[in-house]
């Protein structure tokens, strides 16, 4: 991440940046709906770092 050209760095801090306020936001509604959160929680852990091939045109 030291040099970026066309701006990748900033789009991956933004992603994560959106992450983190989802979680924050999550959190909130926890003590209400604790399996809900777990079950999510364990389908990103899945998903999280895989890749997607995406066609531009």
């Amino acid at each position: 991440f030291s040099r970026s050209y066309i701006g990748t760095k900033y789009q991956v801090e933004e992603f994560l940046n959106e992450v983190y306020l989802c979680l924050k936001e999550l959190k909130k509604h926890i003590p209400h709906h604790r399996e809900d959160v777990r079950r999510t929680s364990h389908h990103l852990q899945k998903s999280w770092g895989t890749t997607a091939l995406v066609f531009s045109g």
